[in-house]
C-alpha cells in the first residue's frame, strides 16, 4: 500500500478529532467528501471493534465466492 496515502488518511482523521470541520480537511487535502467520510466511518468502526489498522485498504475480493467451484459439474 502507498504509505503516503496511509499518512493522509491518518492526518485527516487527526485533524477532525482536533475539531476541524470536514469540509476544510478534504478540500485542503484535495480529496472528495466521499473519501473523507469513508475513512471517518472506517475509523469509527475500528475504534468500536478495537481494530488498530483502520487506515489500511480492505481487499476488494469477496471473502466468500459461492458460485466459484473447483470443477465444472455436468448434469444429465
Amino acid at each position: 500500500m502507498d504509505n503516503k496515502e496511509t499518512e493522509l488518511r491518518k492526518r485527516a482523521i487527526t485533524r477532525y478529532l482536533s475539531g476541524e470541520q470536514p469540509v476544510e480537511i478534504y478540500k485542503e487535502l484535495h480529496k472528495s467528501k466521499r473519501w473523507f467520510f469513508k475513512w471517518l466511518n472506517r475509523y469509527d468502526s475500528a475504534k468500536r471493534d478495537k481494530i488498530e489498522n483502520w487506515y489500511d485498504d480492505k481487499p476488494s475480493i469477496p471473502l466468500n465466492q459461492p458460485f466459484k467451484t473447483g470443477q465444472v459439474q455436468f448434469f444429465l
